[in-house]
Formats: C-alpha cells, sequence, structure tokens
C-alpha cells in the first residue's frame, strides 16, 4: 500500500513518528516536498492519502484513492478561518478516518461522524510494542488504536470499537482528574460528555455538577452552555417529554421558544421520533439526529436530514436527498444551484462549479462570493506548492 502525505508547506510526514506504524507500507510519499505529478504514476485503488492542509481537497478528490485520512488541526492565525474550516468539513465527510491533537475538534468531529481518533494523550506508559525496520517502539494508548484503525480501513472494517476504546480512555482520565481536583466545572463538563458517548447514565449527574460549579463561578452562558446539553442526556436515555422540558427552560430567544413550541407541537401529534432527532441536532449531536432520520420515512424528516448532512459535510448525500418540490422559494433555488456548485467544486470541476454559482447569483446577487472563494482555494492551492518546491 502506498501512502500520500498532502502537506502543509514542506512539512515532512517521514520524520513524524506515526509514519513508522504504518500498516503494509511500500512507500511513503511527501507532497508538495515532491510534485503533485507523482500521483500519475501511482494506482488510487492502492493508495491512502494523508491530508494534512484542507487546500489539497481538489487534487485528493480528483485522484480518488482508496481512503482518506484527514488530520484535522486549528485554523492558523494568517487563514481564513471560515474556508478553513468548510474545506476541512467537506474533507472530514469524505474521510475513512479523521485524526486531531485538538480535544475541542476532537469532540466536535465525534457529534458529527463515526471514525474520529484523538492522536494525544496524558498517559505516557506503552500499551503496546511495534517493531518497524529494526526499530522498537513503544506506543501509546493514541498510537496503538491508530495503527489498528488504518490496518482495519485497509480491509474496509468498522473503527467503531477503537473509537469507543479511546472514549473509555478519555473518560477515565477525566474521572481520575474530577476526583484529584473535585468540583472543577469544566473537567466535569468534559467527563459528562465521554459518558454521554458511551451512553452511560453517570452522565446527567457528572452535567449537574458541571452546571451547579459554573452558576457559582458566575458564568451567565451556563444555561445553554451546560444545562442544555441535559436534554441530549434525556434525550438518549428516552424520556423525550423530560427533555422537551429541558430544552425549554434554556430557550429563551423568540427563535429558541418558536424552537420548544414546534417540539411540543411534535409530542403532541405523538412524532416522537421526531423530537428525538430534533432534540439531538439542537445539541450539536448531528451524529446521533441523522442515525434516527434515517429511519423515518417522511417528507420532514427528510427535509431535516438534508439539514444535518449539510452540518456534517456530507454534501452529496444532502443533494441527492433534495427533491424537485422542495425548490419553492426563491432562497431554496439559490440554495440548491450553491449546493451543486460546492460539490462541483470541491471535485475540482471548476467549470460546472462556476456555472453552478452563477445561477444562484441570479437568484441572489451575493452568491457570487463563492466564485470568489473558488479564487481563494486556487491561490491557496498554488501557495502551499511553491512553498514546498522553494524548501
Amino acid at each position: 500500500m502506498n501512502y500520500v502525505c498532502f502537506a502543509a508547506s514542506s512539512q515532512d510526514f517521514s520524520q513524524n513518528r506515526l509514519s513508522k506504524l504504518l500498516p503494509d507500507c511500500e512507500n511513503v510519499y511527501s507532497i508538495p516536498t515532491l510534485s503533485p505529478s507523482v500521483l500519475d504514476s501511482l494506482n488510487p485503488d492502492e493508495t491512502v492519502a494523508f491530508v494534512f492542509h484542507p487546500y489539497w481537497i481538489q487534487v485528493v478528490n480528483r485522484f480518488a484513492p482508496k481512503s482518506i485520512v484527514s488530520f484535522i488541526e486549528p485554523c492558523p492565525e494568517a487563514s481564513d478561518s471560515g474556508l478553513w474550516e468548510k474545506l476541512w468539513s467537506y474533507l472530514a465527510g469524505q474521510s475513512a478516518l479523521v485524526c486531531t491533537q485538538s480535544e475541542r475538534i476532537y469532540l466536535e468531529q465525534c457529534f458529527r461522524r463515526d471514525a474520529v481518533l484523538l492522536l494525544t494523550g496524558e498517559e505516557q506508559k506503552p500499551f503496546d510494542v511495534h517493531r518497524a525496520n529494526g526499530e522498537t517502539l513503544f506506543l501509546r494508548d493514541f498510537e496503538m488504536i491508530f495503527r489498528a484503525a488504518l490496518e482495519r480501513i485497509l480491509q474496509n472494517l468498522s473503527v467503531e470499537d477503537l473509537v469507543r476504546k479511546q472514549w473509555r480512555l478519555r473518560m477515565r482520565y477525566y474521572q481520575g482528574l474530577a476526583d484529584q481536583v473535585g468540583m472543577h466545572a469544566a473537567v466535569r463538563f468534559l467527563l459528562s460528555v465521554y459518558q454521554y458517548l458511551l451512553g452511560k447514565p453517570d452522565a446527567r449527574d457528572s452535567l449537574l455538577q458541571s452546571f451547579e460549579q459554573s452558576l457559582l463561578e458566575g458564568n451567565k452562558e451556563c444555561l445553554t452552555t451546560h444545562y442544555r446539553f441535559l436534554s441530549a442526556i434525556e434525550t438518549q436515555s428516552g424520556d423525550l417529554e423530560r427533555a422537551v422540558n429541558t430544552y425549554g427552560i434554556t430557550a429563551l430567544s423568540p427563535n429558541e421558544r418558536e424552537t420548544y413550541n414546534f417540539l411540543l407541537s411534535l409530542l403532541q401529534q405523538g412524532q416522537q421520533d421526531l423530537v428525538q432527532a430534533e432534540l439531538f441536532r439542537l445539541n450539536e449531536d448531528y451524529k446521533s439526529a441523522a442515525s434516527v432520520l434515517s429511519r423515518i420515512s417522511s417528507d420532514k424528516a427528510r427535509r431535516i436530514l438534508i439539514q444535518v448532512y449539510l452540518h456534517t459535510g456530507q454534501m452529496e448525500k444532502s443533494l441527492k436527498l433534495i427533491q424537485p418540490a422542495d425548490l419553492v422559494s426563491v432562497r431554496d433555488r439559490r440554495d440548491y444551484f450553491l449546493l451543486q456548485g460546492t460539490v462541483r467544486s470541491i471535485h475540482g470541476d471548476r467549470h460546472e462549479a462556476i456555472h453552478c454559482f452563477l445561477k444562484a447569483a441570479s437568484y441572489d446577487y451575493d452568491a457570487i462570493a463563492h466564485v470568489l472563494e473558488l479564487q481563494a482555494m486556487d491561490e491557496g492551492l498554488l501557495s502551499l506548492v511553491k512553498g514546498g518546491m522553494e524548501d
């Protein structure tokens, strides 16, 4: 198996310890240290793409490797954060595995998709031993999980048990930290998140402890940043009536009150599945929301699922769900052509993308900004290639 690293500038993956953990590895190529033309000599079906910068998205998609592994990091200060996050979202939506060293990004991605790993950890003791090219490596927990996940991906197997294993490790870490520091709002909140991901009933108590401590610390936003998450925990446990009431307590703005009334209406109509999906979505647990919505056969569920897929970067799935009857308003038609243009652009079909964006601009001139975004992507990619070749 070949591994191609689409790097940031002259970043050399061969110097990365993870490069020594690659299963079934024949060659490792680093672009732009090497010219992108090296892809012409490789069989995409026998190649895994490691993407370290989102501006490579068009090149990666045109190459169409067997699997994509995205290594997401926070946006550098000099970059356009909106474009950076948007392109990473699109790449993550196509990836067999998403990795990051940021726990904030890690948890955000865990609420959006299945195969997500955190490539860092506090535990220093070795969990496994790996021998490569005459070298003995003592692997930390996340390194062991990373290698095992790659082995699964090469065999087209699920990595769910590995993902859950890392959640358990993170939960134990925060449980130990909570025992040491006592009532610490952030520690208790993170503990509750991992307990929630694992479906543990203890998530409720941990969250309420975090909320109470936040109140004592004078956090004026904790009703929405902490307490609202309780409605997701209650939804997960099947207590939908209580979950809706919990959301209602946190619904302060007119739009939130309208959403609360909508949830009450769904409850009265006996549409529990839709209530469940909406509460997951309102708590940004898009993965759980999509799981519920995909089992419901109704236009209402389909339209919500379209929006959920947009949030998770699965643009093509979203596009396939749209029906002609959905394109009623000017805004509907504008958004449809913008989505079409986005799908074309991330696959490198520049001409068709511009054509779609111009169609969208016929309904709303501000949509022309997406053409300028294409130019920004081109300039960003050119800068990456030039930087790598010069270094």
